[in-house]
């Protein structure tokens, strides 16, 4: 059997509305008075042969835009995805604001701009002695040796941005800071990257400043949701949860080489790893932080410190830009600094992440404290207390779920010569286009331990093959195992795949609880230490052992067409892991 290995991260985007107050452009007076030459406008439908001096008249890409501003000008950035053929889709050599997210008309500004590497190239590059502000974009799929999402020599801030599934074969697979750049991230989130050192974010003696955000769910050797190499970082009001370290250190934070980080009002816990699951290094706290398992870390505690507790959030990602809620019995509520939440420059930070009101009165106290975290936890919001999952153990990955109604989830979208993969009408689609190999896709959620993945599967097509459930798989990929059911003869088998080849846990077996030809199938792996449960449309098929099933370990579905046709179709929904 052949193996296509598809080893390309998946990432979240979440594509909701998000409000802002800004730009008294639109309030009064012609848009194109704020400059003599400005202000430039950008849409997919535009053309960069174009005034770009109007709403009626945009460029077609954002370099377009930059290249015809002047130093300090804004481009306004209508939503829709931009993508490009050279080493980078943007280049900024000059300081200017990019405003994304706004409608054709520039009247709302309501969603996010996409600015997407295709997994071919770079997102953004920032060159040196630029200063440069992105608000309301989705900076994804980025791909280069450093820096897969965004590279920065200069000054960047992001506002209300997502950088997520970008990938960088060594340092940053989201962002990578160089010596003398700065980053700071204002109520943005940083997710699905990967990178060797630094998933999230790798910082070369940069300086980094994060206010109001949430890193989740990014992979790295070293540092899975930050690798700080000598650089100076200051979190506030952060929350640092679901990041993963493979055989490094640092799940959610890697300090090395003296670098200086200072954190206040933060949440770093949830993270993975054997050694240092959340943190690695030195920290200097300023009070009212939350780690969950300060065994790798030497940090300096402070008044209000929590150490070693469940930070109790809401067990998947809500809204754009995604972030963690907290569940009404977490102790984050109501334990921020007495004073007031502060942002990098000592300022009141007076709204969360998802721009609800802070240091409101969360646990019916009296008082009107901050939280810790980039989350405000308000009894008042339905998504904070219809549901309480009390978790009682440090290293957890939060139960995920996913219909497939939201087409960035998550889960990889490619059309190359072997394969396509797609969001179609609420389903996943995965479509083969050459027989002979297995075609697999982690899921994007991070590795547990024990756990039961279940998911719904059917071919849209004349079934050609097999489809089932990819799990017991290592971050490195060095091993993994396969559930395949196969239609047309009613059966099933398992497979375990690692240096040696592929074994035969279960060999081919037949069985009537599996529905024949395109009718959907409910399967559904429980994995229990080295014992594997197989059950089929709520028919339990039976348990299986393998000693080689151990770890923590990732998921996914999986398709191997094998006769040699046209078409291959299959559709997957309700994709579900639970602890």
């Amino acid at each position: 059997m052949n193996v296509k290995q598809l080893l390309i991260l998946t990432g979240t985007v979440s594509m909701g509305l998000t409000l802002v107050l800004m730009c008294s452009l639109f309030l009064s007076g012609s848009l194109e008075s704020a400059h003599a030459a400005g202000p430039w406008y950008v849409a997919p439908g535009g053309n960069d042969s174009n005034s770009c001096l109007s709403a009626i008249e945009p460029c077609a890409t954002i370099n377009g835009a930059i290249g015809l501003a002047s130093s300090a000008d804004i481009i306004y950035v209508a939503a829709g995805i931009y993508t490009g053929t050279t080493s980078e889709i943007v280049l900024i050599d000059k300081d200017v604001t990019l405003s994304g997210g706004w409608d054709v008309t520039f009247s709302t500004q309501e969603d996010l701009s996409i600015i997407d590497g295709e997994n071919s190239r770079r997102d953004i590059l920032i060159n040196s002695e630029v200063t440069a502000t992105l608000e309301h974009f989705s900076i994804q799929r980025g791909l280069y040796g450093g820096g897969g999402g965004i590279f920065t020599n200069g000054t960047l801030t992001l506002d209300n941005c997502s950088v997520i599934s970008n990938t960088a074969s060594n340092e940053g697979g989201g962002v990578f800071i160089q010596h003398g750049g700065t980053l700071t991230l204002n109520q943005s989130s940083i997710g699905y990257n990967k990178a060797n050192s630094g998933g999230g974010i790798f910082s070369a003696w940069g300086t980094l400043n994060i206010n109001n955000s949430t890193l989740y769910n990014n992979f790295a050797n070293g540092g899975g949701g930050i690798n700080n190499l000598g650089g100076d970082v200051s979190l506030n009001s952060t929350t640092i949860s679901g990041n993963e370290v493979g055989t490094m250190s640092g799940g959610g934070f890697r300090n090395e080489d003296d670098g200086s980080v200072t954190l206040q009002n933060t949440i770093i816990a949830g993270n993975s790893g054997d050694f240092g699951p959340d943190c690695n290094g030195g920290f200097n706290s300023q009070g009212y932080n939350l780690i969950g398992d300060d065994s790798g870390c030497t940090f300096s505690s402070s008044i209000g410190d929590l150490l070693n507790l469940n930070p109790g959030l809401f067990p998947s990602l809500m809204g754009s830009p995604p972030y963690y809620a907290l569940l009404p019995n977490s102790p984050a509520i109501d334990a921020g600094n007495p004073t007031g939440c502060t942002d990098d420059e000592g300022s009141t930070i007076s709204l969360d992440q998802r721009g609800a009101t802070r240091s409101i009165d969360g646990n019916g106290d009296g008082s009107t404290l901050c939280d810790i975290g980039a989350y405000e936890f308000n009894p008042s919001i339905p998504e904070t207390h219809q549901v309480s999952i009390p978790c009682i153990f440090n290293n957890y990955c939060h139960d995920f779920f996913d219909d497939f109604s939201n087409p960035a989830s998550g889960w990889e979208v490619v059309d190359t010569e072997y394969e396509r993969t797609e969001y179609l009408n609420g389903e996943y689609r995965v479509a083969p286009k050459q027989a002979g190999y297995t075609y697999y896709y982690p899921a994007p959620t991070c590795s547990r331990e024990n756990y039961t993945v279940e998911v719904d599967a059917r071919w849209a097509s004349t079934p050609g093959g097999s489809y089932g459930i990819l799990f017991g798989m290592l971050v490195d990929y060095s091993r993994f195992y396969t559930l395949e059911i196969d239609t047309d003869y009613q059966d099933f088998i398992i497979w375990r795949r690692d240096s040696s080849g592929w074994t035969e846990i279960v060999p081919y077996t037949t069985s009537s609880a599996i529905n024949e030809g395109i009718a959907t199938n409910h399967l559904k792996i429980t994995r229990d230490g080295i014992q594997i449960t197989l059950e089929v449309n709520g028919t339990v098929l039976g348990t299986w052992s393998d000693d080689s099933l151990t770890g923590f370990t990732r998921v996914g579905v999986i398709v191997f067409p094998y006769y040699e046709q046209s078409t291959y179709d299959v559709r997957f929904d309700n994709f579900a892991v639970s602890n």
